[in-house]
């Protein structure tokens, strides 16, 4: 009896580690299936081709008359603007954001106009101008540059 018992122990042993196996099988499998929808999807994406404004070389010469930012929606956006077009939209709650936080146009323009969701091409804000210490604008590298 105890041959048998260590017989039936070793046979659902391997059992179970062949179910343990097919799992992350198919937990890899579907893995590289995401991968490769997520290939598709950046392969047919554009980036944009940045622009520099010259209100955004403005706004480090202190000499020049001060900018009215909301009266150039083409070069400057409320901050919520960033978030156009994202699932974080709808819960950033645009309204609540202090009026002196801006992007740049640039900053929002990633990639060339898509159907989907933005959420994938987000940018970080690293860079950021403290324009006249009124207004805190985000930028992107190009422009940082």
């Amino acid at each position: 009896t105890y041959g048998g018992l260590k017989q039936r122990l070793s046979q659902f042993f391997e059992e179970e580690q062949q179910r343990e196996l097919e799992q992350e099988s198919e937990q890899e499998q579907e893995q590289e299936r995401q991968q490769e929808e997520e290939k598709k999807y950046f392969r047919s994406v554009r980036p944009c081709e940045p622009i520099l404004h010259d209100e955004i070389k403005q706004l480090c010469n202190s000499n020049d008359s001060q900018l009215n930012l909301s009266e150039l929606p083409l070069v400057f956006r409320p901050l919520p603007y960033a978030f156009i077009n994202s699932s974080f939209f709808e819960i950033c709650q645009p309204n609540s954001w202090q009026p002196n936080l801006w992007i740049s146009t640039e900053f929002q323009r990633v990639i060339e106009p898509i159907e989907e969701s933005l959420d994938l091409f987000l940018r970080p804000p690293r860079w950021l101008i403290v324009y006249r210490n009124e207004h805190i604008i985000f930028v992107n590298a190009f422009e940082a540059n």
